[in-house]
């Protein structure tokens, strides 16, 4: 048996959120997919559910690629603190010259997106991504691990699209939210030898 998708970009916040939830998440989601023998492809911080998402996968002995920007700082408040934001245990680290080009090269590596609780950050490319995949400029699928309801207002949104005439109902399913990482893992699937 072989994973389904070689490799994924997560896409997920380098704040950890109220609670544990969103760490346990992210780490046991790093976990999963090097057990799936998938290549971790994201942001490249070691802080917030960024850091625990690659801390899973680094410990059961996945390949993580980080996409860090030249120079980038991380936000205001950990730079004012003297914080490292850019982890350097990783197996690649790939420097890029803005976020822009980051988050475009993210998506070049990966056969698959996952998105997670995030900010700005995080909703900026889970539109991006899924903008691209609505006009047709890739067929990668995208998941969103919508923790403890996290994703529904987004949900109701996307509904809202549909109803007000902005969006087609087909292309409700372009993006597909599972509730747990479990359900998240099965969705990703595995794929027999023989299938590939």
């Amino acid at each position: 048996m072989c994973a389904k998708y070689s490799s994924v970009v997560v896409y997920l916040g380098s704040s950890s959120g109220r609670g544990e939830k969103y760490k346990k998440d992210a780490y046991n989601l790093g976990k999963a997919l090097a057990q799936m023998g998938t290549t971790l492809i994201y942001g490249g911080a070691c802080v917030g559910t960024m850091g625990a998402l690659a801390q899973g996968a680094l410990e059961a002995g996945g390949k993580v690629v980080g996409v860090f920007p030249e120079g980038f700082k991380g936000k205001k408040e950990n730079s004012l603190r003297g914080i490292n934001v850019r982890a350097t245990n990783l197996t690649e680290l790939i420097a890029t010259p803005s976020i822009a080009a980051r988050v475009e090269k993210m998506t070049q590596l990966s056969q698959a997106a996952i998105i997670l609780p995030g900010s700005f950050g995080t909703m900026h490319e889970f539109f991006a991504y899924a903008l691209e995949l609505q006009l047709g400029l890739h067929s990668k699928p995208l998941f969103v691990l919508n923790t403890d309801g996290f994703y529904d207002p987004i949900k109701s949104l996307i509904s809202n699209m549909i109803v007000c005439g902005f969006m087609s109902s087909d292309e409700q399913g372009l993006v597909r939210f599972c509730d747990t990482v479990e359900e998240l893992v099965a969705e990703l699937g595995v794929m027999e030898d023989r299938d590939l």
